[in-house]
Protein backbone atom coordinates (compact mmCIF):
# COMPACT_ATOMS: atom_id res chain seq x y z
CA UNK A 1 0.00 0.00 0.00
CA UNK A 2 1.19 3.09 -1.00
CA UNK A 3 2.38 6.01 1.77
CA UNK A 4 0.18 8.16 0.03
CA UNK A 5 -2.85 6.06 0.84
CA UNK A 6 -1.83 5.05 4.33
CA UNK A 7 -1.86 9.15 4.75
CA UNK A 8 -4.79 9.63 3.16
CA UNK A 9 -6.73 7.53 5.57
CA UNK A 10 -4.81 8.61 8.88
CA UNK A 11 -6.46 12.19 7.64
CA UNK A 12 -9.83 11.01 6.62
CA UNK A 13 -9.52 9.22 10.54
CA UNK A 14 -8.32 12.56 11.68
CA UNK A 15 -11.59 14.28 10.35
CA UNK A 16 -14.03 11.98 11.59
CA UNK A 17 -13.10 11.91 15.35
CA UNK A 18 -13.39 15.75 14.90
CA UNK A 19 -16.10 16.22 13.02
CA UNK A 20 -18.27 13.20 13.27
CA UNK A 21 -20.31 11.47 16.49
CA UNK A 22 -19.86 8.34 14.53
CA UNK A 23 -18.73 5.31 16.97
CA UNK A 24 -15.30 3.95 17.04
CA UNK A 25 -16.84 0.93 15.25
CA UNK A 26 -18.40 2.59 12.56
CA UNK A 27 -15.03 4.80 11.93
CA UNK A 28 -13.08 1.59 11.48
CA UNK A 29 -15.67 0.77 8.98
CA UNK A 30 -15.56 3.65 7.40
CA UNK A 31 -11.50 3.45 7.16
CA UNK A 32 -11.80 -0.29 5.68
CA UNK A 33 -13.99 0.90 3.07
CA UNK A 34 -12.04 4.16 1.79
CA UNK A 35 -8.49 2.24 2.07
CA UNK A 36 -10.29 -0.79 0.07
CA UNK A 37 -11.53 1.95 -2.41
CA UNK A 38 -8.07 4.13 -3.15
CA UNK A 39 -6.66 0.67 -3.85
CA UNK A 40 -9.10 -0.42 -6.10
CA UNK A 41 -8.99 2.42 -8.10
CA UNK A 42 -5.61 3.32 -8.12
CA UNK A 43 -6.40 6.52 -6.32
CA UNK A 44 -8.71 8.26 -8.53
CA UNK A 45 -10.92 9.87 -6.38
CA UNK A 46 -13.05 11.04 -9.05
CA UNK A 47 -17.14 10.53 -8.78
CA UNK A 48 -17.14 8.29 -12.03
CA UNK A 49 -14.36 6.02 -9.81
CA UNK A 50 -16.79 6.15 -6.76
CA UNK A 51 -19.72 5.39 -8.58
CA UNK A 52 -17.98 2.67 -10.02
CA UNK A 53 -17.03 1.11 -6.83
CA UNK A 54 -20.80 1.60 -5.27
CA UNK A 55 -21.78 -0.76 -8.16
CA UNK A 56 -20.26 -3.36 -6.40
CA UNK A 57 -20.68 -2.47 -2.98
CA UNK A 58 -23.82 -0.58 -2.14
CA UNK A 59 -23.27 1.16 1.23
CA UNK A 60 -20.37 2.69 -0.02
CA UNK A 61 -22.32 5.66 -0.88
CA UNK A 62 -22.98 6.42 2.29
CA UNK A 63 -19.34 6.23 2.75
CA UNK A 64 -18.51 8.03 0.18
CA UNK A 65 -20.75 10.93 1.37
CA UNK A 66 -18.24 11.85 3.96
CA UNK A 67 -15.56 10.82 2.45
CA UNK A 68 -16.44 13.97 -0.35
CA UNK A 69 -17.40 16.26 2.38
CA UNK A 70 -13.81 15.91 3.73
CA UNK A 71 -11.90 16.64 0.67
CA UNK A 72 -14.18 19.75 0.45
CA UNK A 73 -16.83 18.67 -1.95
CA UNK A 74 -19.29 18.16 -0.40
CA UNK A 75 -21.37 19.28 -3.26
CA UNK A 76 -20.78 16.42 -5.22
CA UNK A 77 -22.61 14.40 -3.27
CA UNK A 78 -25.17 14.22 -5.01
CA UNK A 79 -23.96 13.03 -8.20
CA UNK A 80 -22.97 9.86 -6.37
CA UNK A 81 -25.56 6.95 -7.85
CA UNK A 82 -28.36 4.54 -6.16
CA UNK A 83 -28.17 1.52 -6.13
CA UNK A 84 -31.12 -0.79 -5.99
CA UNK A 85 -31.46 -2.75 -3.08
CA UNK A 86 -31.52 -6.19 -3.06
CA UNK A 87 -34.86 -7.91 -2.09
CA UNK A 88 -35.16 -8.18 1.95
CA UNK A 89 -35.01 -11.78 2.55
CA UNK A 90 -37.90 -13.09 4.03
CA UNK A 91 -37.36 -14.66 7.62
CA UNK A 92 -37.26 -18.14 8.58
CA UNK A 93 -40.24 -18.76 11.58
CA UNK A 94 -40.50 -21.73 13.99
CA UNK A 95 -41.71 -22.19 17.78
CA UNK A 96 -40.27 -21.00 20.64
CA UNK A 97 -39.11 -25.06 21.21
CA UNK A 98 -37.18 -25.22 17.98
CA UNK A 99 -35.28 -22.08 18.18
CA UNK A 100 -33.93 -23.54 21.83
CA UNK A 101 -33.03 -26.42 20.52
CA UNK A 102 -30.53 -24.85 17.64
CA UNK A 103 -27.65 -24.29 20.53
CA UNK A 104 -27.19 -27.67 20.93
CA UNK A 105 -26.06 -28.56 17.66
CA UNK A 106 -23.60 -25.92 18.05
CA UNK A 107 -20.04 -26.90 18.24
CA UNK A 108 -18.77 -24.14 20.32
CA UNK A 109 -19.95 -24.15 23.91
CA UNK A 110 -19.13 -19.75 24.20
CA UNK A 111 -21.56 -19.63 20.47
CA UNK A 112 -24.07 -22.28 21.91
CA UNK A 113 -24.63 -19.63 24.95
CA UNK A 114 -24.61 -16.72 22.35
CA UNK A 115 -27.74 -18.28 20.18
CA UNK A 116 -29.40 -19.02 23.57
CA UNK A 117 -29.43 -15.20 24.94
CA UNK A 118 -30.39 -14.82 21.17
CA UNK A 119 -33.44 -16.88 21.38
CA UNK A 120 -34.12 -15.62 24.89
CA UNK A 121 -34.13 -11.83 24.40
CA UNK A 122 -34.36 -11.29 20.19
CA UNK A 123 -30.79 -8.80 21.19
CA UNK A 124 -28.97 -8.85 17.88
CA UNK A 125 -25.99 -11.32 17.33
CA UNK A 126 -22.90 -8.67 17.12
CA UNK A 127 -24.53 -7.13 20.62
CA UNK A 128 -24.52 -10.96 22.36
CA UNK A 129 -21.49 -11.59 21.30
CA UNK A 130 -20.22 -8.12 22.40
CA UNK A 131 -21.20 -8.44 25.95
CA UNK A 132 -18.72 -7.40 28.57
CA UNK A 133 -18.23 -9.93 32.04
CA UNK A 134 -18.77 -6.90 33.81
CA UNK A 135 -21.78 -6.07 32.59
CA UNK A 136 -23.24 -8.90 33.77
CA UNK A 137 -25.62 -8.26 37.16
CA UNK A 138 -27.24 -11.22 39.14
CA UNK A 139 -31.09 -10.45 40.49
CA UNK A 140 -33.04 -12.47 42.29
CA UNK A 141 -34.68 -14.36 40.02
CA UNK A 142 -33.00 -13.60 36.72
CA UNK A 143 -29.65 -11.96 34.91
CA UNK A 144 -29.70 -8.74 33.63
CA UNK A 145 -27.19 -7.70 30.97
CA UNK A 146 -26.11 -4.65 29.50
CA UNK A 147 -26.12 -4.63 26.00
CA UNK A 148 -24.55 -1.59 24.12
CA UNK A 149 -26.11 -1.55 20.46
CA UNK A 150 -26.38 0.37 17.52
CA UNK A 151 -25.15 4.28 18.10
CA UNK A 152 -23.43 3.27 21.03
CA UNK A 153 -26.73 3.58 23.10
CA UNK A 154 -27.74 1.28 26.08
CA UNK A 155 -30.50 -1.26 26.64
CA UNK A 156 -30.79 -3.88 28.60
CA UNK A 157 -32.08 -7.65 28.43
CA UNK A 158 -32.93 -10.16 30.68
CA UNK A 159 -32.19 -14.01 31.18
CA UNK A 160 -35.17 -15.85 33.48
CA UNK A 161 -35.03 -19.08 35.08
CA UNK A 162 -33.92 -21.84 34.26
CA UNK A 163 -31.58 -20.21 32.23
CA UNK A 164 -30.05 -17.87 34.07
CA UNK A 165 -27.83 -19.94 36.11
CA UNK A 166 -25.86 -21.44 32.69
CA UNK A 167 -25.37 -18.24 31.37
CA UNK A 168 -24.02 -16.35 34.43
CA UNK A 169 -21.38 -19.97 34.90
CA UNK A 170 -20.58 -19.53 31.40
CA UNK A 171 -19.19 -15.45 31.34
CA UNK A 172 -17.77 -15.69 34.91
CA UNK A 173 -16.08 -18.93 34.06
CA UNK A 174 -13.96 -16.93 31.52
CA UNK A 175 -10.88 -14.87 32.05
CA UNK A 176 -11.60 -12.71 29.23
CA UNK A 177 -13.61 -9.36 29.00
CA UNK A 178 -15.77 -10.15 26.60
CA UNK A 179 -16.31 -13.67 26.61
CA UNK A 180 -18.13 -14.54 23.39
CA UNK A 181 -15.06 -13.33 21.77
CA UNK A 182 -13.15 -16.16 20.75
CA UNK A 183 -9.54 -15.85 19.62
CA UNK A 184 -6.82 -13.39 19.82
CA UNK A 185 -6.73 -9.74 18.29
CA UNK A 186 -5.40 -6.48 18.65
CA UNK A 187 -8.30 -4.96 16.42
CA UNK A 188 -11.24 -5.42 18.30
CA UNK A 189 -13.43 -4.64 14.95
CA UNK A 190 -11.59 -7.44 12.90
CA UNK A 191 -12.01 -9.70 16.56
CA UNK A 192 -15.91 -9.31 15.93
CA UNK A 193 -15.95 -9.63 12.05
CA UNK A 194 -14.30 -13.04 12.35
CA UNK A 195 -16.30 -14.26 15.39
CA UNK A 196 -19.71 -13.55 14.07
CA UNK A 197 -18.97 -14.97 10.87
CA UNK A 198 -17.70 -18.08 12.39
CA UNK A 199 -20.78 -17.84 14.91
CA UNK A 200 -23.36 -17.06 11.37
CA UNK A 201 -21.86 -20.38 9.74
CA UNK A 202 -22.26 -22.34 12.88
CA UNK A 203 -25.84 -21.53 13.47
CA UNK A 204 -26.98 -22.09 9.99
CA UNK A 205 -25.71 -25.93 10.16
CA UNK A 206 -27.78 -25.90 13.65
CA UNK A 207 -30.52 -24.71 12.14
CA UNK A 208 -30.32 -26.90 8.89
CA UNK A 209 -29.89 -30.12 11.22
CA UNK A 210 -33.72 -29.29 12.72
CA UNK A 211 -34.95 -28.07 8.81
CA UNK A 212 -34.90 -24.57 9.25
CA UNK A 213 -33.40 -24.48 5.01
CA UNK A 214 -32.43 -20.50 5.43
CA UNK A 215 -32.34 -19.72 9.05
CA UNK A 216 -29.84 -17.15 9.88
CA UNK A 217 -28.67 -15.13 13.44
CA UNK A 218 -31.05 -12.64 12.52
CA UNK A 219 -33.61 -14.95 12.23
CA UNK A 220 -33.63 -15.38 16.13
CA UNK A 221 -34.71 -11.64 16.21
CA UNK A 222 -37.22 -12.42 13.74
CA UNK A 223 -39.24 -14.68 15.97
CA UNK A 224 -38.33 -12.97 18.99
CA UNK A 225 -40.40 -9.97 17.88
CA UNK A 226 -43.63 -11.81 16.27
CA UNK A 227 -43.57 -13.81 19.63
CA UNK A 228 -43.74 -10.44 21.49
CA UNK A 229 -46.08 -9.17 19.66
CA UNK A 230 -48.29 -11.57 19.84
CA UNK A 231 -48.25 -12.33 23.52
CA UNK A 232 -48.83 -8.08 23.78
CA UNK A 233 -50.44 -6.85 20.41
CA UNK A 234 -48.61 -3.39 21.66
CA UNK A 235 -46.32 -2.63 18.58
CA UNK A 236 -44.91 0.62 20.66
CA UNK A 237 -43.98 -1.83 23.72
CA UNK A 238 -42.52 -4.28 21.33
CA UNK A 239 -40.38 -1.34 19.84
CA UNK A 240 -39.10 -0.65 23.34
CA UNK A 241 -38.12 -3.98 24.57
CA UNK A 242 -35.99 -4.66 21.09
CA UNK A 243 -34.67 -1.06 20.80
CA UNK A 244 -35.71 0.24 17.79
CA UNK A 245 -36.11 3.91 17.46
CA UNK A 246 -38.74 3.67 14.92
CA UNK A 247 -42.08 1.77 15.24
CA UNK A 248 -41.98 1.60 11.10
CA UNK A 249 -38.84 -1.19 11.75
CA UNK A 250 -40.75 -2.80 14.38
CA UNK A 251 -43.66 -3.77 11.89
CA UNK A 252 -40.96 -4.56 9.37
CA UNK A 253 -40.13 -7.80 11.09
CA UNK A 254 -43.96 -9.04 11.64
CA UNK A 255 -44.94 -12.10 9.91
CA UNK A 256 -48.71 -10.92 11.09
CA UNK A 257 -51.62 -12.03 8.50
CA UNK A 258 -54.73 -9.94 8.80
CA UNK A 259 -57.84 -10.96 7.33
CA UNK A 260 -60.17 -9.18 5.69
CA UNK A 261 -62.96 -9.59 8.38
CA UNK A 262 -60.36 -8.41 10.69
CA UNK A 263 -60.10 -5.24 9.14
CA UNK A 264 -64.16 -4.32 8.15
CA UNK A 265 -63.90 -5.14 12.22
CA UNK A 266 -61.66 -2.66 12.85
CA UNK A 267 -62.87 0.07 10.51
CA UNK A 268 -66.69 -0.35 11.30
CA UNK A 269 -65.87 -0.25 15.41
CA UNK A 270 -64.20 3.08 14.47
CA UNK A 271 -66.69 4.54 12.72
CA UNK A 272 -69.24 4.23 15.21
Amino acid sequence: MSENIIEKVEKFEEWLKSKTSLSNRSIGTYLRTIKAFLIFSNGDESIESMNKYIRNYPLARFVFKKYLEFLGRGNEASQLIRVKKARRREGEYADEQKLLQIPNYIRRKAYRIVALIQALTGARAIEVLTIRKDNVFVEKDYLKIKLITKGEKERYIYIPQPFAPLVYEFIHSSNRIYPFLLGKSEDLDRLIYNNYISYYRQVKNAARVLGLKNFGTHDFRRNFINRLYEKTKDIRLVAKVVGHAKLETSLRYLDVKVSEDEIKKLLLEGGE
